[in-house]
């Protein structure tokens, strides 16, 4: 990959070295690679460097997938973003229209798949009888989701990798065409819709090797998120932003196509914490240091916004860590309380009284969560956990618009909810699920921020009708997450567009939450928040 020219503070450089630490991280622990890996890559990463590649439209994309013969959709097999766009894809093109063939499948154990699509092998004995854990190495939940929504809809499965564990790449290539190529036989009136690791999406690859048995048919390809796609687009968009466009995909020409949902850093980082948990007993690795993970977005963060303090007293746990559940017995019984109700929802967050961070999930959003938390507490911002959720919802509508801000930092193609999105859901007929309280007073929180945009008061006359209403806790968390997303995204798009720029905005954002003046500043800063351009009227228009 073309190097990058380092300049202080560029966004673009930061974000790279960071890629570039994270990728060889995981390569050091997967140990040496062979000659032919180092070979097939090669050719993958030259041929989309040499792509011409323009944003396009997914309505386009998919007007031309749709006459494919065959779509080859790539796969980055320890991301489960990677499944969920696939099952995306699948859904727009519909049921009737294609098959699938899968690459976490042995094409040998085609009797077990369609009697567990059957409904006539369990799903415990299913992964059994497939011998999933050891054959594939990789969590069966994001194909899980994939299968059932092919039982619900009918449309066949097949596996096509080879139960050969010394065969190459191109003998591999060669089992992927032959089983391709009958299916396609069997199903010529559908297109047969493959999932196959990235790399064998070259045309030197895998479509090479099915027009070997029939040069007639018509083949597409949708790659994942390339590595090299993501920078060489940001560099062009950084020369020529007049003529910058945002979508999620990408013309590469001659039926190729690029699907960019996640950033390389993300992606790498999601297979370091793979990798790191054991779940593939085949690789060894050092155990998960849940800290270390925090301190590098720590350092991403603060690499992109020109902060610098010391942070060598972070302390980070996982909820299940002895060690946390020890420290929790030195708080008050209310924050003891509270925190114990935030951990039940696998929430994950800093604890300013504690002075250490607690890590539910091991994904890039919740270890970001943290690392955002650690840098507002550090900067004086963020200094006791929140207990009373009503009395202080606009201080936690702030914490979480700042959380969100930082986190969207190291996870850019994270989306919110937008208030069209609410209204939307709450104008669903029948919609009564636990989510509508969140969702009112997300609203009214909303409306009473523009009563004072429009008026310069801040009013506190209550109708009559609400006066005795009580919310739920969970009702204000929820709430103050969307309405925190929603001027996170905002912010962070501000940011991007250099609307605002660190460290002149620090004092603007870095409030401090305990200040007895702290409300008024907050409505205040709303006024100015609501001018900057949304992103997005929905996150529903992204693919």
């Amino acid at each position: 990959m073309a190097p990058i020219a380092p300049t202080k503070n560029d966004i673009l450089t930061i974000h790279f070295n960071y890629y570039k630490k994270i990728r060889s991280q995981v390569e050091s622990i997967l140990g040496l690679t062979s000659k032919e890996l180092k070979n097939y890559t090669k050719q993958y990463e030259n041929e989309l460097q040499r792509a011409a590649c323009r944003p396009v439209t997914s309505g386009t994309v998919f007007r031309d997938v749709l006459k494919s013969d065959i779509l080859l959709v790539g796969d980055f097999h320890a991301q489960a973003q990677s499944a969920r766009s696939l099952l995306r894809i699948c859904r727009k093109m519909g049921g009737k229209n294609i098959v699938l063939a899968l690459e976490c499948f042995n094409s040998q154990d085609q009797k077990n798949i369609d009697l567990y699509q059957a409904e006539e092998l369990s799903e415990l004995d299913f992964l059994k009888n497939m011998n999933w854990h050891k054959a594939w190495g990789f969590p069966w939940e994001p194909t899980r989701a994939l299968m059932k929504w092919a039982m619900l809809n009918k449309v066949p499965v097949f596996g096509m990798n080879t139960q050969k564990s010394k065969a190459n790449l191109k003998s591999r290539d060669r089992h992927f065409a032959e089983v391709i190529n009958q299916i396609q036989s069997q199903h010529k009136n559908r297109t047969v819709l493959i999932q196959v690791g990235d790399f064998h999406l070259a045309k030197k690859h895998l479509p090479t090797e099915i027009k070997k048995i029939n040069k007639k048919l018509v083949i597409h390809c949708i790659f994942q998120s390339p590595d090299s796609l993501y920078f060489k687009t940001l560099k062009e968009n950084k020369k020529n932003i007049s003529t910058k466009k945002s979508s999620d995909f990408l013309d590469l020409n001659d039926n190729r196509w690029a699907l960019m949902t996640v950033v390389p850093w993300v992606k790498w980082q999601d297979y370091l914490l793979f990798l790191e948990s054991g779940f593939d007993k085949s690789i060894k690795a050092d155990e998960i240091d849940i800290t270390d993970h925090v301190d590098r977005f720590i350092n991403l963060v603060c690499n992109s916004i020109q902060l610098e303090f010391n942070h060598q007293d972070l302390s980070v746990y996982t909820a299940q860590d002895p060690q946390f559940e020890k420290a929790l017995k030195k708080l008050k019984p209310a924050l003891r309380r509270k925190i114990n109700q935030d951990l039940r929802n696998n929430s994950s967050f800093y604890i300013p009284e504690l002075q250490l961070g607690v890590v539910s999930r091991l994904t890039v959003n919740h270890i970001a969560r943290v690392a955002a938390q650690y840098i507002l507490y550090k900067a004086g911002s963020y200094t006791e956990t929140i207990v009373d959720l009503k009395k202080d919802f606009i201080k936690l509508i702030w914490l979480e618009m700042l959380t969100y801000f930082m986190s969207k930092m190291v996870n850019p193609k994270r989306k919110t909810d937008t208030l069209t999105d609410i209204r939307r859901t709450l104008n669903k007929a029948g919609f009564e699920d636990n989510g509508k309280e969140a969702m009112v007073l997300s609203l009214e929180q909303k409306m009473k921020e523009i009563k004072y945009i429009n008026s310069g008061t801040l009013l506190r006359t209550r109708k009559p009708a609400q006066k005795n209403r009580a919310f739920k806790s969970a009702s204000y968390a929820a709430a103050s997450a969307i309405l925190g997303g929603v001027l996170g995204e905002k912010t962070f798009h501000a940011f991007h567009k250099k609307i605002i720029q660190f460290p002149a905005v620090q004092p603007f954002l870095f409030k401090k939450m305990n200040q007895k003046t702290f409300e008024i500043s907050y409505y205040e800063a709303i006024e100015t928040i609501d001018s900057w351009p949304l992103p997005f009227k929905s996150k529903y228009d992204r693919f």
